[in-house]
């Protein structure tokens, strides 16, 4: 064998000296600064051209790989110069490249999911826009973002008012009906809102949070003008990018959905679609592209979990943003790329703010928290220069009751307060032998069922789930509930002993079982249930089985009613396009509307004697007719937002939930 000098030479050499001859430090420094100014460049460019963030994340990888690649050439070329690539390079660089196409195509995606959201308000101040003792809310920016058009009821009921974000507030609409709900056109020159004018004094809402009846889209000149009324019983506009189209949600054929049509309202087409009537969609949200539609879904009670859905304008998908047990409500746009929405999901309602992969549909980044507190913060608007519009409500349902003439139906003048509590309690019910009250209370952070013992002057507890439990009913002796919950996902009917015993769900369906009410004999239960495609009354057997449906016209919710003779049942329906009262007998014969005012009305009760109903008009006045006469008499009105209606047994005490809300506007800029 030779000798040869320079192999032995080679060999002698340490790693470092070789690594230095190779020249490995000054190519991994070079390739470490120039990627990195490659992901400066790419992060920059992707904000401008709202390129998806998949795209950063690839390119990442890739960058990752390519150092790999890089060290293999200086290894191979550091010392000797260019040169042809040998057999060895060709094979160490064509397992990173596969190895690099393969993470791309997997993991990066799959990470998603995994993603922390960057809060996109971090360090910005918030300060108080408004300061009154009134119900101040849904905040929309002018598109030069200077101004912002907010409701209030500042001047006795609710008006549209501008802000200037350097001082000064007018306002823009003024008339005895309620006005509410705008958005500035993007051309600055329009604003559309939703009014009851030529309908009732104001809005009916099904909640707060929830959908709103009785109200047209109008449009007034951005600074003053006639309106004028653009789509019937339609609701939450929000327009289009371009200013062309303007979405909006509406019960067209039953059901709230999302539709779009054009800036003079011309051209409706529907956007959403459910598989359940049950599903309510609302506040639609239109992205910065113009091509997604952001919007709210809600199943059930508003005490129920609500989901953010995104979908094509063209239809071509359709994916859920947030889904959990959780309220996810009132979404908006952060960019292309990012939703800001409210959401209960840290305890209180605050903001919360999620990152949409828009190029994999049905996955997005874990959600960051926005705003803190215990307030209740929703309607985000964010404006052109990134500040931050949104609405901190101040909300408080508590138990009252009133002394009733069960034969006159004559209302006492005083109304006596049942709790005092700085929470919500909601669906009063009296036990049949008059001792006990149940109710639903979020005073331990979400709706559970408490009772109130006759003579106690604090409740105690009886349901402690992960899921909202709404609705207690007792059985006709009193020895057991029955009551609703969503601890499954979907809601359920469940039947528990009033004493030691646990609780047995008998509607285990995949389809959305609610307000439960026991015949007079105690055999049977009346509730609603979507199990058919749309929300009807039922009826059962204690135990689930024997399941009949009596009605096809679509209800709502608080009905399934029983007469105390047993051969009706009370509910409430949108069927002719108003909210009324109708009855059914109980095997599903003889539908008849009882209510057929221009006013919203809900909320039938049955008289101690069964000849009468009493009713609830527009969440405010309560109404009395005879069953079998068409005779309605106001009998009490306390002038303000009432709800959850009960009568006792003996028809002497009326229980309500009586309504003080306040709001506010805070601005994150």
């Amino acid at each position: 064998m030779n000798y040869n000098p320079s192999m032995h030479e080679e060999a002698g050499k340490g790693v470092f000296a070789r690594l230095r001859e190779r020249r490995l430090v000054r190519w991994g420094i070079a390739y470490i600064a120039g990627a990195w100014v490659a992901l400066q460049a790419a992060e920059l460019l992707g904000g401008i051209f709202s390129w998806p963030t998949a795209w950063l994340r690839a390119l990442t990888v890739l960058l990752v790989f390519g150092f790999f690649a890089a060290i293999t050439l200086a290894w191979f070329h550091g010392k000797k110069g260019r040169q042809s690539v040998s057999f060895p390079e060709i094979l160490i660089l064509a397992i990173v490249a596969v190895a690099a196409i393969v993470t791309v195509r997997t993991v990066d995606f799959d990470a998603a999911t995994d993603e922390v959201t960057k809060n996109l308000f971090a360090g910005k101040t918030t300060k108080r826009a408004t300061a009154n003792p009134f119900y101040e809310a849904g905040p929309s920016w002018a598109p030069d973002a200077r101004s912002l058009v907010f409701s209030s009821e500042r001047s006795g009921n609710g008006d549209l008012w501008i802000m200037q974000r350097d001082g000064g507030v007018s306002q823009l609409t003024s008339h005895a009906a309620e006005d509410s709900q705008p958005a500035w056109s993007p051309d600055g020159r329009t604003i559309l809102f939703v009014s009851s004018r030529n309908r009732a004094d104001r809005l009916d809402r099904s909640d707060y949070y929830g959908y709103s009846i009785n109200g047209d889209i109008w449009s007034v000149a951005a600074f003053g003008g006639e309106p004028r009324r653009l789509v019937e019983d339609a609701y939450n506009p929000n327009w289009a990018p371009r200013g062309d189209r303007f979405a909006f949600d509406a019960p067209r054929n039953g059901a709230h959905r999302i539709w779009t049509a054009d800036a003079d309202g011309g051209n409706p087409r529907r956007i959403s679609d459910d598989e359940s009537d049950l599903a309510v969609h609302i506040h639609p949200a239109w992205s910065p592209d113009g091509a997604w539609i952001a919007y709210e879904r809600q199943l059930g009670s508003q005490s129920d979990a609500a989901s953010i859905v995104v979908t094509a304008v063209d239809g071509s998908a359709t994916f859920v943003v947030a889904a959990d047990e959780h309220r996810n409500m009132t979404p908006a746009w952060v960019g292309s790329n990012t939703l800001v929405f409210a959401s209960d999901r840290g305890g209180a309602i605050n903001l919360w703010q999620a990152n949409v992969d828009l190029d994999n549909a049905g996955t997005a980044g874990e959600p960051a928290q926005v705003t803190l507190g215990a307030g209740e913060d929703y309607f985000p608007a964010v404006a052109s220069d990134g500040t931050l519009a949104y609405v901190s409500m101040r909300r408080l349902e508590n138990l009252w009751k009133v002394d009733v003439d069960p034969k006159s139906f004559d209302f006492s003048d005083e109304p006596q307060r049942v709790l005092y509590a700085s929470w919500n309690d909601i669906a009063p019910r009296l036990s049949p032998d008059g001792t006990t009250l149940g109710f639903s209370s979020d005073r331990d952070g979400k709706y559970d069922l408490w009772m109130l013992d006759e003579g106690a002057s604090e409740p105690r507890q009886v349901t402690d789930w992960e899921g909202a439990d709404l609705q207690l009913v007792w059985t006709p002796d009193g020895s057991r509930i029955a009551f609703y919950s969503n601890q499954r996902g979907v809601n359920d009917i469940w039947i528990k002993p009033v004493g030691p015993g646990p609780a047995v769900v008998v509607t285990p369906e995949d389809s959305n079982e609610l307000n439960p009410y026991w015949s007079p004999d105690g055999k049977r239960i009346g509730f609603t249930s979507d199990r058919s495609g749309s929300n009807e009354v039922w009826v059962m057997d204690v135990d689930g089985s024997n399941a009949t449906q009596l009605t096809d016209i679509g209800v709502l919710g608080h009905t399934a009613l029983w007469s105390p003779n047993g051969e009706w049942l009370l509910f409430t329906s949108t069927a002719t396009g108003n909210r009324d009262v109708w009855a059914v007998r109980a095997d599903g014969s003889d539908l008849r509307q009882l209510t057929s005012t221009p006013t919203q009305d809900a909320h039938g009760l049955w008289s101690a004697d069964g000849k009468h109903v009493v009713y609830l008009s527009d969440h405010q006045v309560v109404h009395v007719r005879p069953f079998d006469q068409d005779i309605h008499e106001k009998v009490f009105d306390l002038a303000e937002t009432i709800d959850h209606t009960h009568l006792s047994k003996d028809g002497r005490t009326f229980f309500f939930t009586r309504e003080k809300i306040e709001g506010d506007i805070f601005l994150m800029e």
